[in-house]
């Protein structure tokens, strides 16, 4: 009886101490997988910070533009009346400008001025960008030359509010153009018919009527050849009118053929399909105020930096 306890009672201990070497085993390999996780983290340690610190980088960025949009916000004049300088002035603005049209608007009215959607009788003044060339043909500039309204170019307004200072309206502000003065005649009707008597018999003769003259042209762009490319100050149709009056011609594609390609004075962007192209073909990228120039100074000017369009 004392032997068979002592083989149960050992058995017992057997088993007992290989459960627990079974347990120390498994615990070795638990924190060899341990040990081995630290060390992956370890060497990934370097590139989590450095995700940390573009994150920071990043958000810091976003934080400085937004401090930049609010100062553009707060720095935008006020559309308060704070002066009379342009006190029962009424504008009406047509085209393109070389500030936001809304901080043209808000520095008129700021110095007492008025806007007018539409132009009327009531209209003191069109107003106009400094770099625009030719009236554009909008609704606008036609109501100014049937209301006889006065054309200005926004620098008056930019004088005024610079110089805080009334100012009068000479020539240094005012638009012309001899495009836009010039009216076309009114048609003739054609020669009555006369009736004469010959041998007593009364006979109609045709009119003559002389030979209908040509519209007279100018060489300065003389067989130069243009691609118009963009949104320009003027209408594209009324850029190839000018082109064609002063002897070039309009071409639809850049090809080796084409001199000049046009872009608009403000153009920031162009398809990357025509820069490629002109640059292929050695064709110059030129704004629009080269021909713009050629045409006032009465011939054609080199392509120098200041029409020279780079993208």
């Amino acid at each position: 009886f004392f032997q068979q306890n002592t083989m149960q009672l050992f058995k017992t201990i057997v088993e007992a101490v290989s459960g627990e070497i079974k347990k120390v085993k498994e615990l070795k390999e638990e924190k060899e997988k341990l040990q081995h996780q630290v060390a992956q983290l370890e060497n990934k340690k370097p590139v989590i910070v450095q995700q940390n610190v573009t994150i920071m980088n990043t958000q810091n960025t976003i934080n400085a533009q937004q401090t930049n949009v609010a100062n553009v916000v707060l720095q935008r004049p006020s559309k308060t009346a704070s002066s009379s300088l342009l006190k029962n002035k009424t504008f009406a603005l047509c085209g393109t400008f070389s500030i936001l049209q809304q901080d043209l608007e808000a520095t008129i009215i700021r110095n007492g001025g008025h806007i007018g959607k539409s132009v009327d009788k009531d209209t003191d003044y069109v107003l106009i960008g400094n770099d625009v060339a030719t009236l554009p043909d909008t609704s606008k500039a036609k109501a100014a030359r049937g209301h006889n309204v006065t054309v200005l170019r926004e620098q008056y307004i930019l004088d005024v509010n610079a110089k805080q200072q009334s100012l009068s309206v000479t020539s240094k502000y005012k638009f012309t153009s001899s495009s836009s003065s010039s009216k076309p005649k009114a048609n003739k009707a054609p020669p009555a018919k006369k009736s004469v008597s010959v041998s007593g018999h009364k006979r109609k003769l045709q009119a003559i009527e002389p030979p209908a003259k040509k519209a007279k042209t100018d060489s300065i762009l003389k067989s130069k050849n243009f691609v118009l490319c963009g949104t320009l100050s003027v209408n594209q149709s009324e850029m190839k009118q000018r082109i064609l009056e002063n002897g070039g011609h309009v071409v639809s594609k850049i090809d080796k053929d084409a001199d000049y390609v046009i872009v608009g004075n403000n153009a920031k962007s162009l398809p990357a399909t025509k820069s490629a192209e002109a640059k292929a073909l050695g064709k110059p990228l030129v704004r629009e105020q080269f021909v713009f120039d050629c045409i006032q100074e009465k011939k054609l000017k080199n392509v120098t930096k200041k029409y020279r369009y780079d993208p």
